[in-house]
């Protein structure tokens, strides 16, 4: 099982969700969950792939993450899921079905995501 987050250093609501998502893969590691949780950067601005990645990488260090992020420098990736909006969670079974999918922040979002991999877990089995 998957947790992809899609995020973007200028997308403000996308710095909260991070420090989510790096809690819950926190507790995931923890509990010795069979589910990878993954960032992934996308829609980054700026003049070439290479400013771009530079910037990716000076904030994630200044956030101390320390989840794997993916850099989708031509926001490939993300299109392939429509375009959501930033940020996004999706959670991906192991056979590539999109189980849940959240757009933007919301309430309760590390108790929420904790309790829809508890369940998708439990359903997979």
């Amino acid at each position: 099982m998957v947790l992809v987050d899609f995020w973007a250093t200028w997308c403000v609501p996308c710095w909260k969700a991070l420090k989510e998502t790096q809690s819950l893969a926190d507790w995931a590691a923890a509990e010795k969950l069979p589910v990878r949780i993954l960032a992934v950067n996308t829609l980054e601005q700026g003049s070439d792939t290479a400013e771009k990645l530079k910037r990716v990488q000076a904030f994630w260090r200044s956030q101390r993450f320390v989840m794997p992020t993916l850099f989708d420098s031509d926001s490939k990736m993300f299109k392939a899921y429509a375009s959501p909006g930033l940020p996004s969670m999706v959670l991906i079974s192991q056979t590539g079905t999109i189980l849940r999918y959240h757009e933007g922040l919301f309430p309760e979002m590390g108790e929420t995501l904790k309790r829809e991999l508890r369940e998708s877990l439990a359903e997979a089995r």
